[in-house]
């Protein structure tokens, strides 16, 4: 399947992310809800996945130094980062999402899977509803190239921007609050106060 347009978007009434992807073959228009227990989870791991899948491409594709040079966790978000905004600044997204069909029943999604396919140069999503009793779980996948994927990326982090939920950055270093030993503990800390009446 062939993606022609992509969007993702911040739905305020549904306090949920709608995923939407029309396709230039028979394929139609595929669409998903995304809430924000799925992103707490996802958004960490999709960086984590895109950054990994960046440079096994450069790694794969590119030169021997270039693959040395990213060993370095560092090193590998910096580039993530930079195709990521090279992207952002290339691409086209004033134009409308022409909908191809109706699709009033998105998939409520409840597991996402990711593929590297580093010899294709491309990321397979695949999205999946909880079956319940009534009928079979739906699924839809997609397979991202490197340009689409950052898109996507891009136009997931202005949707989770603007729903106001208040994610951690996943690219941020991890900062632990210091630990304080016995050693430097004050005794009068661990005393009751006085109590006051007046």
């Amino acid at each position: 399947m062939n993606v022609h347009q992509i969007s993702i978007l911040y739905d305020a009434l549904q306090d949920r992310i709608l995923w939407r992807v029309n396709f230039t073959d028979d394929a139609g228009e595929q669409s998903a809800w995304l809430t924000r227990r799925l992103c707490l989870g996802l958004w960490p791991r999709l960086n984590e996945v895109v950054t990994d899948h960046v440079s096994q491409l450069q790694a794969l594709h590119g030169t021997a130094a270039s693959s040395v040079a990213l060993a370095s966790a560092d090193t590998r978000q910096m580039l993530s980062d930079l195709k990521r905004e090279e992207v952002r600044q290339k691409a086209d997204f004033s134009k409308p999402f022409a909908a191809t069909s109706a699709n009033d029943d998105p998939l409520l999604v409840h597991t996402v899977q990711m593929q590297p396919l580093p010899k294709q140069k491309r990321l397979k999503i695949s999205l999946q509803e909880k079956p319940d009793d009534q009928r079979q779980a739906r699924q839809w996948a997609i397979e991202l190239d490197e340009k689409t994927l950052h898109a996507c990326m891009s136009m997931l982090d202005a949707a989770l921007g603007r729903s106001g939920w208040d994610l951690p950055d996943p690219t941020a270093p991890a900062t632990t609050a210091p630990v304080k030993s016995d050693t430097d503990s004050n005794p009068l800390d661990n005393l009751e106060r006085p109590k006051y009446l007046n």
